[in-house]
């Protein structure tokens, strides 16, 4: 018995210790990094105390609404792209943006706004290095986000990219080397080597299982040895 728990012990080890270690160390690193540094929040401009919106020389919302075309189901009063705006959000399909004082639809976002967006939002960066329209496939870095989107590739210390939604001009994602190295060993961490958020799945419970097995049958040998070494130290004639 003591053999085959020692056989399983040795042969499970081996099997997880790869993954065994990309926890461990990934572990390490998310205790680590700071999550406002992953996350761009540190590389943005600060964010002004929200200024009181006027309620007056605004055109009606209920026309602009009726004016939609399709269901609508919020208004919103913001300010969007240096203008004050009523954005709806629509049933289907991405916001539309309406200026509020002349009902005139916003154009989409153009390289050059999305160049001077990015460059507002982060004053550390010290130019544009390259502006790109993404309508579809986006890259592994701004998965799950609002399309279509600029990216925008800074010249900045922590090479940093910036993507700029193309209708609203907001900027949905600050992306950085932090970010990157976080995200590589999130991946490793939840071993979903494609999409990198799914962390319920069988390849993951398999290897999470035969670690539990490692362990335990570790700690079984290392009782069992223990045992047998205090049985023979008992088993000893006194003098």
């Amino acid at each position: 018995m003591n053999r085959t728990l020692y056989f399983l012990h040795r042969w499970l080890g081996l099997l997880v210790a790869a993954q065994l270690l990309a926890w461990t160390v990934g572990g390490l690193l998310f205790s680590l990094l700071s999550l406002d540094d992953v996350h761009g929040d540190l590389d943005r401009a600060p964010r002004a105390s929200p200024a009181t919106l006027p309620s007056t020389g605004l055109i009606d919302v209920a026309g602009v609404v009726a004016r939609a075309g399709e269901p609508v189901v919020r208004a919103l009063l913001a300010e969007r792209r240096g203008r004050l705006v009523w954005q709806l959000e629509r049933a289907e399909g991405r916001p539309l943006l309406v200026d509020a004082r002349d009902g005139a639809p916003l154009p989409a976002v153009d390289r050059v706004e999305a160049e001077r967006l990015a460059l507002a939002d982060a004053p550390g960066a010290r130019g544009v290095r390259e502006a790109t329209l993404i309508e579809r496939d986006p890259p592994l870095e701004y998965r799950e986000k609002p399309l279509p989107a600029w990216r925008v590739v800074l010249e900045h210390d922590k090479e940093l990219h910036l993507y700029v939604d193309a209708v609203t001009g907001e900027v949905t994602a600050r992306r950085n080397a932090r970010w990157r190295l976080y995200d590589f060993f999130w991946m490793l961490h939840v071993m979903d080597y494609r999409a990198r958020d799914d962390f319920q799945h069988p390849l993951l419970t398999a290897f999470a299982l035969a670690g539990v097995a490692a362990s335990t049958t570790g700690l079984v040998v290392w009782g069992v040895r223990v045992a047998r070494r205090l049985r023979k130290r008992s088993e000893q004639p006194t003098r």
